[in-house]
């Protein structure tokens, strides 16, 4: 065959080369453009058939295609290929030559197969058609252009779509950093390894980084669609700190809380080494499981904390920083000056020695107290064991807790004995007294115990009075019958002394009995706010898997008007500081939301009790089985329990004062488990003058034969504090009161004052909203329609209490 034919695989006859066409208007069969110059026709075909004399020449195969590097792109032609194809850079329909890929069905026609050669062009997903790399110089006039993939500024070279914007007037918005264009589209990530992360932009759905939380809605991100998780481009760019103590890399973040003066906006989180609130550079954990955040937080200077020092507390050995995880199979480990329950400690194995952080780098003050003159030496748990010695305060043996020694006075004092005032007054002395260390120094002799009337023969420590000769008293009962006295003054008024007025926890709603926080501005705006130094410490969030699935946070007061809330534990209601599902679990209508009291929090981590009522230890459980308690017959859910003997008590009934006084009564009430046989067969409560079941638990005076509901004493509600006024909606004329209101079990009786809700009839009984001056009443928000039997359905103590 001469140099005019050839012999083209996509016709079944010979071509021959022409140099001009001059016959009708024809289109190449290669690339569809008109054929005006050097071709090859087919002549036994009369010409239909005609290709340019490039396109004759066109490669079977191409290899390493820029727009499709994965397999080798082949020529096809409309004959062997069969249909119509598009495009997949320019999206346009064409029936002429293609090269294709059949496993990944990728077709280039031949222009842009043979255009987008050289490494300016790219196919990108986010837009359909190729973008060409333009170098040209922005104009500065009009507005800046933006990167669709990262919203920051162009201003070098950038990808375009160079369709025209009469055909396609979206194109003209697309532009993309070199940087941008080119990112891969599939990622491993640390931060969440269970799968990989996709490059998309949802632009359809609302999204936010869950490393910053920074909406990325609108621009790039790499996506784990099944787990919902999502890191915009900065923080798919950076892969993490990785920390001993935590098995996920942990991402650096400048600021965290919500103090707006110091420029931190977001929400207020704890540092998982020291338990403080984190207002500064920290280190976070974002990785995700099942679709629950880690939630694992250090402090920067936590996390750089050193893992191993020598500390003057403990100078026999170095100290190595250690991580517990929260287990509550796992033995808890308690630091060795506070007693607390810590996961970051400085610990030293041989000797079974333990320092959580604070204590760690504020040693000085733990050792140091106000009590005592001199400076008191931490010794480790493990040496203590084998000395067996006394405390020199309570006169007790030594207990799992730290002790202090002075080495100056010789003394050996509990840590919890360390911190006595030096002076205090109880109501059963006119003066006050004063705490001395060494009583032998003062009464050579025995001395008895005023309180107790016990010889105080173990106890080196004691309070006197140093203005009557021979008032001795152990360090303990003064504790005891100030603290008692105190609370019987709050509960039954008995006591009229204004000089010492009980001051409750706004924490837990209980008489503050020992060292406490007050607000600093208590004198200038007489802000009468008090917590116990346990409540002022409690962490802001908790985690208790076998109770509720979400993580508990911290707050303040419950969300409604007065702040009463229905612990999901005991069901009694409360006030004060409450632990909340942070998820806000979507509950169905009618539900209450999951709450948990501060005693049910220490309750459920403990398990465990030894309540007087029963011999053996009682383990706190869900039951699924209908059983009543012990102590007051309701049915209950949580219950201490001892499956051995079949026995079973109410939280409720486990608060329960062992003694208690009341004003109908001059002795002191003893709780009592058993019935006391009565000669005429009746049971009734002196004091409301109802019928009381013998089964159950009541307060009982012997010599007086008084006997009476415990609720009659305690009162129904004891963690509310009845009578405080609040702002209502549905009643803005006056301020409305928080009482308690119940039937009188007795038939008749005048004195009942029942009226009937204003909003929804029904008689207001139980906690309810009260106007005096209207002389009107309102159920709380969301009991409105409710009857008492349905309210004893939510609460288990409303049964018996009825």
């Amino acid at each position: 065959m001469d140099k005019q034919q050839l012999k083209h695989f996509g016709h079944r006859h010979p071509l021959m080369l022409k140099e001009q066409y001059g016959g009708l208007p024809i289109s190449c069969e290669a690339c569809g453009d008109a054929v005006l110059g050097p071709h090859y026709s087919c002549n036994q075909c009369f010409d239909k058939f005609i290709l340019h004399k490039s396109c004759a020449q066109l490669p079977r195969e191409m290899l390493q295609h820029p727009l499709h590097s994965k397999h080798p792109l082949k020529l096809r032609t409309k004959i062997s290929r069969g249909k119509w194809f598009e495009c997949d850079a320019c999206r346009a329909q064409s029936n002429a030559f293609s090269y294709r890929c059949r496993p990944c069905e990728f077709h280039l026609d031949v222009k842009c197969a043979f255009n987008s050669r050289n490494t300016d062009s790219i196919v990108h997903f986010s837009h359909k058609h190729v973008l060409s790399l333009s170098t040209e110089n922005q104009s500065e006039e009009g507005p800046p252009l933006l990167c669709t993939g990262c919203l920051e500024q162009v201003l070098g070279p950038r990808y375009i779509c160079e369709i025209p914007f009469e055909r396609e007037r979206s194109c003209s918005s697309i532009v993309l950093h070199q940087s941008c264009a080119k990112l891969s589209r599939e990622i491993q990530h640390p931060m969440h390894h269970q799968h990989p992360l996709i490059l998309n932009q949802n632009g359809a759905r609302e999204s936010h980084c869950d490393a910053c939380g920074k909406d990325c809605s609108r621009r790039f991100n790499y996506s784990c669609f099944r787990c919902d998780f999502n890191l915009d481009l900065k923080c798919a760019s950076e892969k993490g700190f990785k920390h001993f103590s935590h098995e996920h890399p942990l991402m650096f973040q400048k600021g965290g809380g919500d103090d707006k003066k110091k420029g931190y906006t977001g929400p207020l989180v704890v540092c998982d080494g020291c338990q403080n609130h984190i207002l500064g550079p920290s280190y976070t954990c974002i990785s995700t499981y099942r679709g629950l955040k880690c939630c694992f937080n250090l402090h920067k200077s936590c996390a750089d904390l050193p893992l191993e020092i020598r500390h003057p507390v403990h100078r026999q050995h170095p100290l190595f920083l250690l991580n517990t995880i929260e287990n509550i199979r796992v033995k808890k480990c308690s630091c060795n000056a506070c007693n607390q329950p810590c996961r970051y400690r400085y610990s030293c194995s041989i000797c079974d020695f333990n320092l959580d952080l604070n204590c760690a780098s504020n040693w000085r003050k733990i050792i140091d107290t106000e009590s005592h003159e001199h400076q008191f030496t931490v010794i480790p748990r493990k040496e203590m064991a084998q000395l067996h010695l006394i405390c020199d305060v309570c006169g007790e043996y030594w207990s799992r807790a730290a002790y202090y020694f002075c080495s100056i006075c010789q003394l050996w004092v509990h840590k919890e004995c360390a911190s006595f005032p030096r002076d205090t007054k109880i109501p059963e002395h006119q003066h006050r007294l004063k705490l001395t260390w060494s009583l032998e120094d003062i009464y050579p002799k025995d001395h008895v115990c005023k309180i107790c009337s016990t010889i105080i023969d173990k106890c080196r420590t004691v309070y006197y009075c140093q203005e009557c000769c021979g008032y001795v008293a152990h360090t303990t009962c003064m504790a005891v019958e100030y603290f008692q006295e105190e609370a019987n003054k709050n509960r039954t008024g008995s006591i009229e002394d204004d000089d010492y007025e009980i001051i409750s926890c706004q924490g837990c709603i209980r008489p503050i009995t020992e060292d406490f926080y007050s607000c600093t501005k208590q004198d200038e705006e007489s802000c009468h706010f008090y917590l116990h130094k346990t409540c002022a410490r409690l962490p802001e969030r908790t985690l208790l898997p076998l109770l509720h699935q979400h993580q508990l946070i911290l707050l303040a007061r419950a969300p409604s008007i007065d702040g009463v809330f229905q612990c999901s534990i005991c069901g009694i209601f409360h006030q004060g500081f409450v632990y909340s599902c942070e998820d806000q679990c979507a509950l169905p209508t009618g539900k209450n939301p999951f709450y948990l009291d501060l005693e049910c929090s220490i309750y459920w981590e403990n398990r465990d009790l030894k309540h007087e009522s029963h011999a053996h230890p009682l383990l706190l459980e869900k039951n699924w089985e209908d059983v009543c308690c012990r102590g007051c017959g309701s049915k209950i859910f949580f219950l201490f329990s001892c499956k051995r003997c079949n026995f079973h008590l109410c939280i409720a009934c486990v608060r329960l004062p062992l003694t208690a006084r009341h004003q109908y009564d001059k002795h002191p009430l003893k709780l009592t488990y058993e019935s006391i046989e009565d000669e005429l067969g009746e049971y009734y409560c002196e004091i409301c003058e109802g019928k009381r079941y013998p089964a159950h638990w009541f307060y009982w005076c012997k010599e007086c034969e008084f006997d009476c509901h415990p609720h009659c004493i305690i009162g129904r509600y004891p963690q509310v504090k009845l009578g405080s006024t609040y702002k209502h909606d549905a009643h803005v004329q006056h301020p409305v009161t928080l009482v308690s209101k119940w039937k009188s079990p007795i038939r008749g009786d005048k004195r009942d004052n029942i009226l009937p809700c204003e909003k929804c009839g029904e008689p207001c009984q139980g906690l309810v909203f009260e106007c005096r001056e209207c002389n009107i009443n309102f159920h709380r928000d969301g009991c409105c329609g409710t009857t008492l039997s349905e309210s004893s359905r939510r609460s288990p103590q409303i049964e018996e209490l009825s």
